[in-house]
C-alpha cells in the first residue's frame, strides 16, 4: 500500500498555550519554528502542537519545563493561557495507529516511536517531505500507554495555507493553568 493511501481527512479540538500576561493572537504562528527541542521537528521548521486536552497540555509543558529549563526560569513561566482550536484538516497520518506503523515497516509500537526523538524526527522529515500529510496524530509523550486518547497533533504549517483560518474553524480562550 502506498503512504498516501494512509492518509486521512481529520476534525476535532486541540488545545494550545502561552504565557499568561502576555497578550497573544491565537492565530499567530511565527514563533512555530523556532525552537530545536521539539520531537517532531527540527528549529526551521513551521510546526504547530495542539494536544488532546488540559491533561495533555500540562502535562506535555510540566515535562518540558523539567526538561530544559532551569528553576528561576520555571519559576516565572508557570502559568499560562489555553486556546481551544476547532481544527479541519484534509491530510493527516495517524501514527498511534500500529496498523499504520506497520505498513510503514516501522513496527507496531506508536510509544517506541516516540520515545526515540531521532526517529519521531525521521518518520516526521520523511511525511512532511514525501507525502501529502499536513498533520501527525501522535500519542502523548505523558500518557505512552493510552495513545488514541491522549495524544498531540503536530501540524506541518508550511503545507497549509496562509491564512490559519482555512483550517482552524475557531480558537476560544479555555482557561488557564498553572505548571
Amino acid at each position: 500500500m502506498a503512504i498516501n493511501d494512509l492518509i486521512s481527512p481529520w476534525s476535532g479540538d486541540g488545545l494550545r498555550h502561552s504565557p499568561k500576561g502576555i497578550v497573544v493572537d491565537p492565530f499567530d504562528f511565527t514563533h512555530c519554528a523556532i525552537s530545536g527541542d521539539n520531537r517532531w521537528n527540527v528549529a526551521g521548521e513551521p510546526t504547530l502542537y495542539l494536544a488532546s486536552s488540559r491533561a495533555v497540555a500540562l502535562a506535555e509543558f510540566s515535562r518540558h519545563l523539567n526538561d530544559a529549563r532551569s528553576a528561576g526560569v520555571r519559576a516565572g513561566i508557570k502559568k499560562r493561557n489555553v486556546f481551544r482550536y476547532s481544527l479541519s484538516f484534509i491530510a493527516t497520518l495517524d501514527l498511534r495507529s500500529g496498523a499504520i506503523l506497520h505498513e510503514l515497516g516501522i513496527g507496531t509500537s506508536s510509544a517506541l516511536l516516540a520515545q526515540d526523538r531521532g526517529n519521531a524526527r525521521s518518520l516526521a522529515t520523511f511525511a512532511r517531505q514525501l507525502t501529502l500529510a499536513q498533520a501527525l496524530l501522535v500519542p502523548a509523550m505523558a500518557f505512552l500507554n493510552t495513545p488514541t486518547e491522549h495524544w498531540n497533533i503536530v501540524v506541518f504549517l508550511e503545507k497549509l495555507e496562509p491564512d490559519p483560518k482555512v483550517y482552524i474553524l475557531d480558537a476560544d480562550p479555555d482557561g488557564e493553568f498553572s505548571a
